[in-house]
């Protein structure tokens, strides 16, 4: 079973986003390494505004991070163009065949 998270960043920093994420996995194979299972977390990253409501966000790009984290493989974080190019050489991003969203 695949398990999907959504965790917002204040101030809103790419970098910090994409630490957190890495840490994240990182964290899951090691307690699976360690104790034989983890849950399997798919993590997708986009950049944009949001409105925040009842403990909650919403808007056009938080529907756009949900469904790159959905498109995501088990153990895997995918990101957004944006992310990509606000990225530049901090963080290597390994290409992949870009994919229409529904």
């Amino acid at each position: 079973m695949l398990h999907s998270l959504r965790i917002s960043f204040k101030p809103s920093t790419i970098t910090r986003a994409v630490d957190c994420a890495i840490a994240l996995q990182r964290a899951l194979e090691t307690h699976r390494r360690d104790h034989g299972f983890s849950p399997a977390v798919r993590i997708g990253l986009h950049v944009g505004s949001a409105v925040s409501s009842d403990r909650d966000y919403r808007g056009r790009d938080v529907v756009v991070a949900a469904r790159i984290g959905a498109a995501a493989g088990a153990g895997e974080i995918l990101v957004s163009g944006e992310v990509a190019a606000q990225l530049g050489h901090n963080i290597k991003v390994a290409p992949r065949e870009s994919q229409e969203l529904k």
